[in-house]
């Protein structure tokens, strides 16, 4: 079923809890979030097709986007410098919800492979690459190797892969399959969904967002990260059975 150009952002995502970026062309250095779901205070009304437009809007390549009623319509600029890895946003998001104490049973977060460092040519791919690199060197520090928290990113073969290379994806294909294969990645893979499937909590929301820095937590696998999660990474926080849902009304 396909989406209408007017349909609501929060409607169309009601049962798949989601929440993206944005910055205000105003702030460039801010971060606006868009939530699928009520929250405490007043969020942005839009469309799906506005938010997805919100987020897609680099000053390189498109002109800004206004959301609102004329009179109060704000114009968006594409993802901030500085939140194209937005791990700890997402971190940040759930804890505002459900508090420093929540047990999390798994944090996965998908990349879109390892980019070359190497480009002579200062681009936005490149800005993105070493914002992505920047955080997550910073996460692995941090989190020491949380058992709850699963890096998977193709870290061979898709160094070279451009942006305008979206409809070539037999390499991207044949690369995934590979990295899947690893003993050491299929190890990861089937500690996740034990972790997921027994809902074992093993680490709290405030020990990930960092109010707890000293907790002792084991190193898994991080790598840097590919070029933007925002276009093609997925974020998802697994809680224990007992918790609530995303999707509550706070």
């Amino acid at each position: 079923m396909g989406i209408s150009l007017t349909s609501s952002y929060v409607k169309v995502h009601q049962l798949d809890v989601k929440f993206v970026f944005a910055a205000p062309a105003a702030i460039t250095n801010h971060c606006q979030a868009f939530r699928t779901y009520r929250h405490r205070g007043r969020g942005l009304e839009c469309t799906f097709v506005e938010a997805a437009c919100a987020i897609l809007a680099a000053p390189e390549t498109f002109a800004p986007v206004a959301i609102g009623p004329p009179s109060r319509s704000q114009e968006f600029v594409g993802i901030p410098h500085g939140y194209f890895n937005p791990t700890r946003e997402v971190f940040k998001e759930a804890q505002r919800i459900y508090g420093d104490e929540k047990l999390v049973s798994l944090f996965l977060s998908l990349g879109s492979g390892q980019q070359s460092s190497t480009s002579s040519s200062e681009t936005r791919l490149t800005r993105i690459t070493y914002d992505y690199g920047i955080v997550e060197k910073d996460l692995s520090h941090q989190l020491g190797g949380a058992a709850a928290y699963l890096r998977l990113n193709v870290d061979k073969g898709l160094e070279d892969t451009g942006s305008m290379q979206w409809s070539n994806v037999g390499p991207i294909i044949s690369h995934t399959q590979l990295y899947l294969q690893m003993a050491t990645i299929t190890d990861f893979i089937d500690e996740a969904v034990h972790r997921v499937l027994g809902a074992t909590g093993s680490i709290t929301l405030g020990q990930l967002v960092g109010t707890n820095s000293s907790a002792n937590i084991r190193y898994l696998f991080v790598r840097q990260l590919g070029w933007s999660a925002q276009y093609y990474s997925r974020f998802k926080i697994r809680f224990p059975k007992a918790g609530g849902s995303f999707g509550k009304k706070v």
